[in-house]
């Protein structure tokens, strides 16, 4: 055991190791090694949030336990003491950056008892999916990659970043290269929960709901929707992955990559839940979104822009320059909204923020709080749905939030009915639509109520209104905007009429244009990860 704290250490060649959560104190050499090079030690502080490390005159390093990857005892080959090594993505000036720390010590028995410590606050929490009592000496990831999304650039990002992450971490991996549309869908639907913690997908927002409706075709799908997933922006938009990361206050780059802030998520998990809705549509089906389903004017540069794929997430504005000059030839849609409008008690404290921008101050610490995922308790053995072919999704009305009547018969009285002109309609469920596409920051992950968004050719004088109004979401300054409408629903279904067309996506998935629809959030939510909220 260490001394005790007020120890004062007269060796020139050593600095004490001050462990003020144990009330103690061990010497450690005075030289600390960082990313290969050597520095000389002024202090050295281990509290209950982090280790606080001096050196070089000033310099200095806070490694918080969220941020480490590893930590590991070494002796030194020649026995002269014994090394803790610590491997952190720190944040450091506004980015993550690797840090490989080499502290010495004296008594192997000093250590030990710090590596201990630590590894007890890095060690990730279970899986709410797995049994209480689940033998697993090492956690294991299934991990997703679809080659094809985006710039095509998935599996260098899996390589370059979040393999060696996963390495250092002692996690387990399995890799599969999606080769086809819907491939995640009939992996998920058939998997065996009990052989991994958590599902890393490095793609776009695509490949995350075709893992959800995997879930929701399996008969134990509400266990399996307890299944921990992990979004790795490897896409063109990458919506959920930049809603987590402001959800928990965590700095990203809207157009650079922020692969290792994802990553170093799986590697130190928080749950939270993911709103799931149901999407009733006149001629495909029902099916499940987290995200928004969209029709008009977003849609429309959405499935269009394809021909830019080459250009990766610049070729949305390419192709909104393009419609940009097209106006009002285009996107001129004739439509009926109508939607159930939100009543419950939380009304003014909702339509309070509606308007908010990306400033993280402008919130409550209560609106980014969330409860701890509970873990699945049901232990009665089911078997898997099979019937991929049928392609069905567990989702019966009767989870829904709210009962509605089916898409085909009218609305009750209780609703609001809207008829016009709309440039766009968009059902956002969450913060970001992409990364660089800011577009409901007050949006929480597991809402209850979802958020419909149109604007209406009558409310604005000019195109160029317009255009300005979609340039500023980049910088979430559109909210400003008196004729973009934002108003929060249960439920709310989009009629086109007269056959005016117009492309409809679900999650960026593509539809039938210009058909009707209507969405409802239910009782289920997915399990994702995210990360403590930094102060």
């Amino acid at each position: 055991m260490g001394a005790q704290i007020s120890k004062i250490n007269n060796d020139p060649r050593s600095v004490l190791y001050k462990d003020v959560v144990n009330n103690t104190v061990y010497d450690i050499n005075i030289i600390v090694i960082i990313n290969k090079k050597q520095y000389k030690i002024d202090s050295c502080v281990q509290t209950d949030n982090e280790i606080s490390l001096e050196y070089a005159n000033f310099r200095s390093i806070q490694l918080k336990y969220e941020d480490l990857v590893e930590s590991k005892v070494r002796v030194n080959d020649d026995k002269t003491g014994v090394q803790l090594n610590v491997i952190a993505y720190a944040f450091v000036k506004a980015k993550r950056r690797f840090i490989h720390v080499t502290l010495t010590f004296s008594k192997e028995i000093e250590v030990e008892n710090v590596n201990k410590y630590i590894t007890q606050k890095i060690t990730a929490l279970k899986a709410p999916h797995l049994p209480d009592k689940f033998p697993r000496s090492r956690r294991r990831v299934l991990v997703f990659v679809n080659p094809f999304g985006g710039r095509k650039r998935g599996f260098k990002l899996w390589q370059k970043y979040v393999k060696p992450t996963l390495t250092m971490a002692n996690i387990d991996f399995q890799l599969i290269l999606t080769a086809r549309e819907k491939h995640a869908v009939e992996i998920t639907q058939n998997l065996k929960l009990d052989e991994y913690d958590a599902i890393a997908a490095i793609s776009g927002d695509g490949l995350i709901i075709e893992i959800i409706s995997g879930f929701l075709m399996r008969s134990d799908f509400k266990r399996a929707l307890k299944m921990p997933l992990v979004h790795i922006p490897g896409g063109t938009s990458n919506g959920l992955a930049s809603s987590i990361c402001f959800q928990c206050h965590e700095p990203f780059s809207p157009r650079g990559g922020f692969y290792t802030e994802m990553a170093v998520m799986l590697v130190q998990p928080r749950y939270l839940p993911l709103r799931i809705n149901r999407v009733e549509t006149e001629c495909d089906g029902d099916k499940a979104m987290f995200l928004a389903v969209s029709w008009g004017f977003l849609a429309d540069i959405d499935i269009e822009s394809e021909r830019f794929r080459w250009a990766g997430m610049i070729r949305l504005q390419m192709e909104a320059v393009s419609r940009f000059t097209k106006l009002p030839k285009v996107a001129h849609y004739q439509a009926r909204i109508s939607y159930l409008p939100v009543d419950d008690k939380n009304t003014s404290q909702v339509f309070a923020n509606l308007r908010k921008n990306l400033q993280y101050k402008n919130f409550t610490k209560e609106h980014f709080y969330y409860q701890s995922i509970e873990s699945f308790t049901d232990s009665k053995s089911v078997e898997i749905n099979n019937d991929i072919e049928n392609g069905v999704l567990n989702m019966p009305k009767n989870d829904d939030l709210v009962q509605v009547p089916p898409l085909k018969d009218p609305v009750g009285s209780d609703w609001v009915v809207l008829e016009g002109y709309f440039v766009y309609v968009c059902l956002a469920n969450l913060s970001h639509l992409g990364s660089d596409v800011p577009y409901l920051p007050c949006a929480r992950l597991n809402d209850e109520f979802i958020y419909l968004t149109f604007v209406d050719w009558k409310d604005f004088k000019s195109q160029f209104q317009f255009c300005r109004m979609i340039h500023c979401i980049e910088s979430c300054s559109h909210l400003s905007y008196p004729f973009l409408k934002v108003i929060p629903v249960r439920a709310c279904r989009v009629e086109p009429l007269n056959n005016c067309g117009g492309h409809v996506t679900v999650d960026g998935e593509a539809i039938t244009s210009g058909s009707a629809f209507q969405i409802i959030p239910t009782k289920h939510c997915a399990t994702i990860i995210g990360r403590k909220i930094r102060n």
